[in-house]
């Protein structure tokens, strides 16, 4: 088993959100499984992982501080994030923890929830206060936390829902997206949830978490406004139209009935 996931890998790159084909996770032969497979890599000497079952599917997730060794680079910004600079290439490297964003939609109500709020880097003059309207979204940089973890904390602190791990579904098999592979670390995994309108806390106008000092405002759009509605953000644009193949995909005749 080692042999097939490894097989090509090597120090200096990253192995992320790889599907695993193993038997069911209660079998004893599993279990031996992960821990010979957590040794090895502790060996490679590749730092920490994350082995999760979502949606009857087994991950594996190399955080992407992996990706690079260290010794090749010279930091040259140490922050929340770090830049780097390659000392072969002289190419440089932001280096950004992974991602989550999640659709939410409401499908008694043919809604989803989107939040708008003010980002500083977005700031430019045609949009002075930096608003934008995106999806829930969090990074993964909280320790013992994957992504389906943040997902559903990040849904409650920005949109009012709970949610529980074995609601959310992902989209892309799960393989997270490069957000701008050219200088940029980060990966962004694409998840989505459907529930009901009682779970949504109506008693609050303002959202997010005080500490970072974010206000977000809750938004509720009509599903058939996706399709024409104008995007401000990459992932609600693609979390949106996969929706929509999605509700496309369960209205389409299965193969061999009329």
């Amino acid at each position: 088993m080692r042999r097939r996931i490894y097989r090509g890998w090597r120090r200096g790159q990253t192995l992320g959100a790889t599907k695993l084909l193993l038997p069911h996770y209660s079998s004893k032969g599993c279990r031996r499984t992960y821990r010979d497979l957590e040794r090895s890599l502790e060996k490679l000497g590749s730092g920490s992982l994350v082995l999760k079952i979502v949606s009857g599917q087994v991950y594996l997730t190399i955080p992407t501080t992996c990706a690079e060794d260290p010794m090749d680079n010279e930091v040259v910004y140490q922050g929340f994030f770090t830049v780097e600079k390659d000392r072969k290439t002289g190419w440089e490297i932001l280096r950004s923890p992974d991602s989550v964003a999640i659709l939410v939609a409401v499908p008694e109500w043919n809604q989803v929830l989107m939040i708008t709020q003010s980002r500083p880097p977005m700031v430019r003059d045609d949009n002075p206060d930096g608003r934008i309207t995106e999806m829930p979204a969090g990074r993964l940089d909280k320790p013992g936390l994957d992504y389906v973890d943040i997902a559903v904390a990040e849904v409650e602190e920005e949109v009012g829902v709970k949610i529980t791990r074995k609601d959310v579904r992902l989209f892309n098999d799960g393989v997270p997206l490069a957000l701008s592979p050219g200088g940029i670390t980060e990966r962004m995994y694409l998840a989505w949830v459907e529930i009901a309108p009682s779970q949504i806390d109506l008693s609050r106008e303002t959202f997010g978490c005080a500490s970072e000092r974010e206000r977000i405002t809750r938004k509720f759009v009509p599903v058939a406004d996706l399709g024409t509605m104008t995007y401000e953000n990459m992932a609600t644009c693609t979390l949106s139209l996969m929706y929509l193949r999605e509700l496309e995909r369960r209205q389409s005749p299965e193969p061999g009935r009329a």
